[in-house]
Parts: structure tokens; sequence; C-alpha cells
């Protein structure tokens, strides 16, 4: 059984880099949408951990493994400028198409080229003006449960078959798995600061997650 939880075309996997010195592990982040969950993306890639926008989740019984996606981040000019200085540090995707892309496994982007177990979920919360700096608090149980169930991807196909092996399924994630909810700054260029929040702790729990595959390149 796989199922997908969606990064609502913004964010998406995470995976360690299993060169940084710890055990491999994918770290999964759902709910940022649009240019922010891209640039995301794009600013954990250069901090070696591998990004992706939809996380498709194998499930082998003893542990989930994160599936390998697509080599490629995609991103509007505008969000090239923020993270790059001018629209044309990336390559259009078409000569017909203004937005850019940004090629992983190459130019220090790591790409996660084989499955990795899944080792946390961070959920996005809302901007929150009276913050000075990002929050991550762990949640479990209904409340994580409810968040996984509102990200999973495609849901709409599902017969009642297929939500009963979802949910037996999403129970399980949410019991064996680390979730957190992050709550963000307001200010858009805290964007830094907060791929720094999530990667921190991820790479604060990730030596808890048995290493099964280990193969990351970039």
């Amino acid at each position: 059984m796989g199922i997908s939880i969606r990064a609502a075309s913004g964010c998406g996997t995470i995976g360690t880099d299993a060169a940084a010195g710890a055990a491999a592990a994918s770290r999964a982040v759902v709910g940022a949408t649009g240019n922010v969950g891209r640039e995301m993306l794009q600013i954990l890639a250069e901090r070696n951990f591998p990004a992706d926008d939809v996380v498709a989740l194998a499930d082998k019984g003893a542990q989930f493994l994160v599936q390998p996606g697509y080599p490629r981040v995609n991103l509007w000019p505008d969000s090239v400028r923020r993270l790059f200085g001018s629209e044309d540090a990336l390559p259009r995707i078409t000569p017909t198409w203004d937005k850019r892309y940004m090629q992983l496994g190459q130019g220090g982007h790591h790409f996660a080229s084989r499955p990795l177990p899944l080792g946390a979920i961070y959920i996005l919360e809302s901007r929150d003006e009276a913050l000075k700096s990002p929050i991550v608090e762990q949640v479990s149980g209904e409340e994580a449960f409810m968040a996984l169930v509102a990200n999973t991807y495609v849901n709409y196909l599902l017969d009642r078959d297929m939500r009963r092996t979802e949910f037996e399924v999403l129970s399980r994630v949410v019991a064996e798995t680390r979730i957190c909810r992050v709550r963000p700054q307001a200010d858009p260029s805290s964007i830094f600061d907060l791929c720094e929040a999530i990667a921190t702790d991820a790479r604060r729990v990730m030596a808890l997650v048995p290493a099964k595959t280990t193969s990351v390149h970039g």
C-alpha cells in the first residue's frame, strides 16, 4: 500500500544527506502553498535536504519509505529574484513560458534518487504576526491524524474501502512518526529562518531513524 501526502503546490519531502554524518531519512513538509512552498524547496535543497513537491509513501510494514520524485523545482520569476537576485539566474522551462526551474542533483542542490525511510512530518501553519522566530512543536493523536488527512493527495478519488485503508495507514504513520506543527513569522523574508528551523529540528532527530537506504546524489 502506498499513499501520497500533497504539498499543495508548495513543499514536500526533504531527505537528509547520508554524507552529512547521520542516518539517512526523509522528512515531509506539508501545507505550504504556491511560491512560498517552492522557495522553501529551493532553500532546503541548498542546505543538503533533497526536496520534492509530493510525498509518495510506500508502506513496507516495518517502515514507510518516501519514494523519489522528479529532480527539478519549478519557480516563478519573482521567487527566482528573491532567492538569486535576478530572474535570469535560472533557465526557463520552455522558451514560451516565463516559469523557471532549478535542477536538483547538481550544483550543490541534492536529490535523493532512492527511497528513504520517513523520519518526521512538518505541518506548516498560517503566518503569525506576533512571532519573532519560527516555532516547531510536536503534535500527536487526533490533531496529527486530521492534519494528515487534510493533506493527502487526490483523495476525492477514493471509494469507501480505499478511504478505510487510507485511515488505517495514516493512523500507523501518526503512531510511528514524529509529527510537528510549524508556525512561521509573518515577514516573507523570514523564509530562510523558517527553513533553518525545520532543518535544525530534522538534524536533531534524524539519528533516531535507522538507516535502511543511504543513496543521495548531488
